[in-house]
């Protein structure tokens, strides 16, 4: 969705103190554990993107809290079953053996979502 289309649909818009207030509504407190699955866009527009929803995460569950998101790298998957788009089947010998490893300071989630890859870092 165009940002401008989100603009138009968001009544006021949504920052840290207005997430981690809607956070503490729902029942999400300090020290919890939660598992966070989210779209960027669903929030309506937020000042500070994907960043104000990790702080707000961050500022409800505390320093004693844990926020579990999925994150996966399906770059590191087998790329014979690979099929959006799938490579050729003569690429397949160089990816197997040229891949690079994972390395979590730099391995980009795919596909995931901005908040997920704010969190990473």
């Amino acid at each position: 969705m165009r940002e401008s289309e989100i603009i138009k649909q968001t009544k006021i818009p949504n920052t840290v103190k207005s997430i981690s207030e809607g956070l503490r509504k729902i029942g999400v407190k300090e020290g919890d554990v939660i598992i966070v699955h989210s779209s960027l866009s669903s929030f309506g527009w937020v000042c500070g993107g994907a960043q104000a929803i990790v702080e707000s995460l961050f500022n409800v569950v505390g320093k004693n809290g844990t926020i579990v998101m999925p994150s996966q790298s399906g770059d590191l998957s087998d790329p014979i079953n690979w099929c959006n788009p799938p490579v050729p089947k003569e690429w397949i010998d160089t990816i197997y053996k040229n891949m690079p490893a994972f390395n979590k300071e730099m391995t980009p989630s795919r596909s995931m979502g901005k908040v997920v890859e704010c969190l990473e870092h």
